[in-house]
């Protein structure tokens, strides 16, 4: 009998591992999601996905290691592999930046050795053991795990329904940030306004004067308000369509067509001038089932009868049951993520200085980055302002 693998993955907002290999697995797949996506307010983060599906492709063997790699058209390479693990180390130094890589594996399931081994030199990864025959104390117990590695944001990422008696293999990443803005919104000046969208809806709106990066390209306003970290060089990307769409995250896909070179292409131009920013203050989670995203992409194998995972263990035949996300986003006066605690204050301009009106106050994407090495963080869009959650099978 084929048992099944469970791979999810979960962030509250996130960094992205890099060198080719991950920029190949983000363009591939992140394109394939949003290409799907309907107008709700969605959030998907290339970091936390990127790690489980090197470990697919790490324990696949034969057929399914081919037909992965051409899916997404990278291979194994041991160089690479060593770039990510220098940059997963990297990326645990990093002040406001918490990582985890986990696998559970059942009882009566031992992992290879070279599998755990590499996964361990990459990612520090950590193996514990369980008892999937009850679904429901296995969920408990890594909704807890979750719950502790994402500063109590993620509470209840698995339900009873997404692991089953069958399965035998569970890879979880997580990665939270938490990060101030260099210039952070005063509360005193949040207020109450409108935000235009299929249902026009009052939510507060924060608002300062200053001097920001920003650029009208052609349809498309870009806004970036950077972020402090000490090692990196971090910003929030706001992008409103200059024309109203319910999907500007299609619409910025469909700008910059590669997103890597494109997105940063865009960003290279940004001059500073003097506005009067508005942002909505919002906070929403959002579950997304991707597993049909790669299977578009040709990934099937791995789901099916047919499906090798040989280099995970001889113990038992395992075929990949499910991919799952979960992601939170928080925007507030202090910076992204909800839990930030430290207070700066911004003082308004005073005298007869012209502040250009830059409102966020209609459907806009955003893209959490690094701009020194080009890497994108997490990608979304905010629409409804009446909801807080989404559910999403692709």
């Amino acid at each position: 009998m084929r048992k099944t693998l469970l791979i999810f993955t979960l962030t509250v907002s996130s960094f992205l591992f890099s060198e080719a290999t991950n920029r190949q697995i983000t363009r591939e797949v992140t394109a394939k999601i949003v290409q799907t996506q309907t107008g709700d307010n969605f959030a998907f983060s290339p970091a936390c996905v990127s790690p489980n599906i090197l470990s697919i492709l790490l324990g696949s063997s034969g057929q399914t290691r081919t037909q992965i790699e051409r899916a997404l058209d990278i291979s194994y390479d041991e160089t690479n592999f060593d770039k990510l693990n220098a940059n997963s180390l990297l990326l645990k130094s990093l002040n406001g930046v918490s990582t985890t890589h986990s696998i559970w594996v059942d009882k009566d399931c031992d992992l290879l050795p070279l599998f755990s081994d590499t996964l361990s030199n990459l990612f520090q990864t950590a193996v514990s053991h369980i008892d999937f025959s009850k679904p429901s104390k296995a969920s408990k117990k890594i909704n807890r795990f979750i719950s502790k590695h994402t500063n109590e944001k993620i509470t209840n990422m698995l339900t009873n329904t997404d692991i089953q008696a069958s399965d035998k293999l569970l890879i979880a990443s997580a990665i939270h940030l938490d990060l101030e803005f260099r210039k952070p919104f005063q509360k005193a000046y949040t207020k109450n306004s409108t935000f235009y969208s299929k249902e026009n809806t009052t939510i507060p709106m924060m608002n300062q004067k200053g001097t920001f990066q920003f650029k009208n390209d052609q349809g498309l306003i870009i806004c970036s308000l950077p972020l402090v970290c000490e090692q990196g060089n971090l910003a929030l990307l706001l992008f409103l369509p200059t024309k109203r769409t319910e999907k500007p995250l299609q619409f910025l896909f469909h700008k910059v067509k590669n997103l890597e070179n494109g997105l940063f292409s865009l960003l290279s131009n940004l001059t500073l001038h003097k506005m009067h920013l508005r942002v909505p203050k919002f906070s929403f989670e959002s579950k997304i089932y991707i597993d049909n995203s790669l299977k578009r992409l040709g990934i099937t194998d791995a789901y099916s009868m047919h499906a090798d995972f040989s280099n995970i263990t001889t113990d038992m035949k395992l075929s990949l049951s499910k991919n799952i996300q979960s992601n939170l986003v928080s925007i507030n006066e202090q910076g992204v993520s909800s839990s930030s605690a430290a207070i700066s204050s911004f003082a308004f301009k005073c005298g007869r200085e012209i502040f250009h009106p830059m409102h966020f106050n209609r459907p806009f994407a955003f893209a959490i980055v690094e701009q020194t090495s080009k890497q994108i963080l997490t990608l979304g869009q905010y629409t409804n302002p009446t909801k807080d959650t989404s559910l999403i099978y692709d």
